[in-house]
């Protein structure tokens, strides 16, 4: 994500669309759904709500969902959605976040 926020602030982006890679019902639509309010309505942020069969998605609707409730006492459908649009500000913000180095000395091993 890193790289995603780094580059939109090197491209001088109004607004960049993120999608998970292993999508296969995706359409342009989709891209302009997620784009617009960030670019036409000074949206900062766009996560859509997705209409799912029941058993689709169960590990978001059964566990993350109720338990981003509990903890957050927030309602967020997609608490782990990976398609979301975001502004240049957003962006802007991220990549100069101070969480983007390793949290362990680069030469450690997890092996020992």
């Amino acid at each position: 994500m890193r790289s995603v926020f780094e580059a939109a602030r090197t491209l001088h982006v109004r607004a960049c669309a993120v999608v998970d890679a292993d999508l296969r019902s995706i359409t342009s639509d989709w891209v302009r759904y997620l784009l617009d309010p960030v670019i036409n309505h000074d949206y900062q942020f766009v996560s859509p709500v997705y209409l799912r069969h029941k058993y689709d998605a169960t590990i978001t609707n059964n566990i993350v969902y109720n338990l981003t409730r509990a903890l957050y006492g927030k309602r967020i459908r997609q608490p782990i959605g990976g398609d979301f649009a975001f502004s240049s500000e957003v962006g802007r913000f991220f990549a100069e976040q101070d969480v983007w180095r390793p949290t362990w000395p680069a030469t450690a091993s997890i092996f020992g």
